[in-house]
């Protein structure tokens, strides 16, 4: 069964190549461009959330506080993107299980998936 992967990132050229870098190393993934419409807090639950921070109207950081404070979504592993200098103290801040600079390496962020999911 393939891990079930969910891209949060409002600029469209990141999403797409997080879909096809995943999607080639066999990850089910499901973009959005924000957290509206998506009810992260409803199953079905994916096996690992990618969130950037900046989210145009919504902040990924308030999303991922959103996840972790939640009995049923804390357990799911949260990688947060972004291209802000300060990503570390502010993903610790929410909880975040792991982050990921902008712009990143592809073998790192496969490992990173695999390794956090591998937990679970």
């Amino acid at each position: 069964m393939k891990k079930r992967i969910i891209i949060i990132d409002d600029d469209q050229d990141a999403r797409k190549l997080l879909q096809f870098i995943l999607a080639s190393h066999g990850f089910a993934v499901e973009v959005y461009s924000d957290g509206n419409g998506l009810d992260v807090l409803d199953p079905p639950y994916p096996d690992l959330y990618l969130i950037d921070i900046n989210l145009g109207n919504t902040s990924g950081l308030e999303l991922c506080n959103q996840l972790k404070k939640d009995n049923k979504t804390k357990y799911i592993p949260v990688i947060i993107t972004s291209s802000n200098t300060d990503i570390i103290p502010l993903a610790q801040e929410v909880c975040a299980d792991d982050t990921l600079p902008k712009p990143f390496d592809s073998k790192e962020l496969v490992q990173k998936i695999n390794h956090l999911t591998a937990a679970r």
